[in-house]
């Protein structure tokens, strides 16, 4: 994703916070969550607002399947 598909995101929903980058702490945290899925490589995780894993994506993955994945999550929880 570029920096304006970010940043279209972002204002549509504001409180959505999303962590990039590629320095020592990103990579210390995506660590810990690819330690807690056995060791496999994974790019995108989606967290719920009081840090339980909910989802975890490979590096190369369809977006599709992310948005199918995020639409059925948030109309089963509370906050959808």
């Amino acid at each position: 994703i570029n920096g304006e598909a970010y940043s279209e995101i972002q204002k549509k929903y504001p409180d959505l916070i999303i962590l990039t980058g590629a320095d020592t702490e990103m990579a210390k945290f995506s660590a810990e969550f690819n330690a807690a899925k056995g060791g496999a490589e994974f790019s995108v995780f989606l967290v719920d607002p009081i840090g339980n894993l909910m989802m975890s994506y490979p590096e190369k993955f369809d977006p599709k399947g992310l948005r199918s994945d995020l639409t059925r999550l948030l109309k089963n929880s509370w906050a959808g």
